[in-house]
């Protein structure tokens, strides 16, 4: 399983220009995935808001949000629940990895294929 510093050291090299306000925003993004999302997809979202979560303890100002978001939205959940969240990050970490990203201003945004 990806352990924090680690996850914390990749978000930093693969979003440099991200940003506590980007962050935030996504955050709120995310969160709202997650509450629209159906059952079959919860796990899924819930690995992209740990992602998120993690990555605000990148600045001071953003750690009590981080701590905040990993409480509500991962350690609140057994065992069981958080190992398939870890396993899902793992996941995710390797979907991004696989996408190119681009920083549009404001946060990044993935370039998709043309149709």
């Amino acid at each position: 399983m990806r352990d924090m510093i680690e996850l914390l050291d990749w978000h930093r090299e693969k979003f440099p220009l991200a940003n506590l306000s980007s962050q935030k925003l996504h955050l709120e993004q995310e969160i709202k995935e997650f509450e629209e999302a159906d059952e079959s997809h919860s796990i899924e979202e819930l690995a992209d808001i740990y992602i998120v979560g993690v990555s605000l303890y990148r600045w001071d100002e953003g750690e009590q949000l981080g701590s905040d978001t990993l409480n509500f939205y991962f350690h609140n959940f057994n065992d069981e629940w958080r190992n398939k969240i870890l396993k899902a990050v793992d996941d995710k970490v390797n979907v991004i990895n696989s996408r190119t990203y681009f920083w549009n201003g404001t946060d990044y945004d993935r370039k998709r294929a043309e149709s």
